[in-house]
Protein backbone atom coordinates (compact mmCIF):
# COMPACT_ATOMS: atom_id res chain seq x y z
CA UNK A 1 0.00 0.00 0.00
CA UNK A 2 1.32 3.41 -0.94
CA UNK A 3 1.25 6.43 1.35
CA UNK A 4 -0.30 9.43 -0.42
CA UNK A 5 -0.55 13.02 0.83
CA UNK A 6 -1.99 15.98 -1.05
CA UNK A 7 -1.17 19.63 -0.29
CA UNK A 8 -2.87 22.74 -1.67
CA UNK A 9 -0.95 26.02 -1.76
CA UNK A 10 -4.13 27.84 -2.89
CA UNK A 11 -2.17 29.89 -5.40
CA UNK A 12 -3.16 30.91 -8.87
CA UNK A 13 0.00 29.38 -10.32
CA UNK A 14 -0.14 26.27 -12.50
CA UNK A 15 1.47 24.05 -9.85
CA UNK A 16 -1.16 24.54 -7.15
CA UNK A 17 -0.99 21.01 -5.71
CA UNK A 18 1.91 19.05 -4.27
CA UNK A 19 1.39 15.31 -4.09
CA UNK A 20 3.68 13.06 -2.05
CA UNK A 21 3.57 9.34 -2.86
CA UNK A 22 5.93 7.23 -0.73
CA UNK A 23 8.33 10.20 -0.37
CA UNK A 24 8.25 10.98 -4.12
CA UNK A 25 7.11 14.56 -4.67
CA UNK A 26 5.01 15.59 -7.67
CA UNK A 27 3.68 19.01 -8.56
CA UNK A 28 0.28 19.13 -10.25
CA UNK A 29 -2.20 21.63 -11.58
CA UNK A 30 -5.96 21.46 -11.17
CA UNK A 31 -6.15 19.60 -14.48
CA UNK A 32 -2.85 17.70 -14.68
CA UNK A 33 -4.02 15.45 -17.53
CA UNK A 34 -4.59 18.36 -19.92
CA UNK A 35 -1.80 18.93 -22.49
CA UNK A 36 -1.12 22.31 -20.87
CA UNK A 37 -1.51 21.00 -17.33
CA UNK A 38 1.27 20.24 -14.86
CA UNK A 39 2.00 16.69 -13.66
CA UNK A 40 5.69 16.53 -12.93
CA UNK A 41 8.01 14.52 -10.71
CA UNK A 42 10.17 16.81 -8.56
CA UNK A 43 12.32 14.81 -6.13
CA UNK A 44 12.36 12.23 -3.34
CA UNK A 45 12.09 13.66 0.17
CA UNK A 46 14.56 11.18 1.69
CA UNK A 47 17.09 11.41 -1.14
CA UNK A 48 17.15 15.19 -0.84
CA UNK A 49 17.06 15.17 2.98
CA UNK A 50 13.93 17.33 3.08
CA UNK A 51 12.17 17.34 6.44
CA UNK A 52 10.30 20.65 6.43
CA UNK A 53 7.39 20.48 4.00
CA UNK A 54 5.42 23.38 5.45
CA UNK A 55 5.86 25.31 2.18
CA UNK A 56 3.87 22.63 0.31
CA UNK A 57 0.61 24.17 1.52
CA UNK A 58 -2.35 22.93 3.52
CA UNK A 59 -2.67 19.17 3.90
CA UNK A 60 -5.93 18.21 2.17
CA UNK A 61 -5.30 14.47 2.11
CA UNK A 62 -8.53 13.85 4.00
CA UNK A 63 -10.56 15.51 1.20
CA UNK A 64 -9.98 13.07 -1.66
CA UNK A 65 -13.63 13.14 -2.68
CA UNK A 66 -13.60 16.92 -3.09
CA UNK A 67 -10.46 17.05 -5.25
CA UNK A 68 -10.91 18.06 -8.88
CA UNK A 69 -11.70 14.86 -10.80
CA UNK A 70 -8.74 15.20 -13.16
CA UNK A 71 -6.37 15.66 -10.22
CA UNK A 72 -7.74 12.56 -8.51
CA UNK A 73 -7.32 10.52 -11.70
CA UNK A 74 -3.73 11.75 -12.15
CA UNK A 75 -2.90 10.81 -8.56
CA UNK A 76 -4.37 7.33 -9.11
CA UNK A 77 -2.25 6.94 -12.25
CA UNK A 78 0.89 7.94 -10.37
CA UNK A 79 0.08 5.53 -7.53
CA UNK A 80 -0.36 2.67 -10.01
CA UNK A 81 2.91 3.40 -11.86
Amino acid sequence: MKDVSVYDNKSTTMDRYTVVINNDVFTMSTNPLHPQGVNMYCFNLKDEGVEDISHFGKDISHKYLSLPHELFVAICQRVND
